[in-house]
């Protein structure tokens, strides 16, 4: 019985949604297709510009990272040879 109730109620809405758009005005179709172009195309502009400013970020990351790496070697070898004098004697710390 429910899914009698359900069934009809679905349908008389169904149909409801259906004659209402039908009479939903139309004649201003015309004027509504320029500004969704205008706005698609505005919307698209936008993600190029997203994306080329991504493409940036990720060249700039990249850079990054490779002086990161760079240094890290460069205090890598730094901290070798310190340690090698101090251990040898000849350069002497004190606190």
């Amino acid at each position: 019985m429910a899914r009698r109730r359900t069934l009809w109620l679905s349908i008389v809405l169904g149909l409801g949604a259906a004659a209402a758009s039908a009479q939903a005005p139309q004649g201003d179709l015309p004027t509504r297709v320029p500004a969704a172009s205008d706005d698609l195309q505005n919307a698209r502009r936008h993600v190029r510009e997203a994306e080329a400013e991504g493409a940036r970020a990720s060249t700039e990351i990249d850079a990054l990272e490779a002086r990161i790496v760079g240094r890290r070697e460069m205090l890598r070898e730094r901290l070798r040879a310190l340690y090698r004098i101090t251990r040898a004697g000849t350069l002497i710390l004190t606190k």
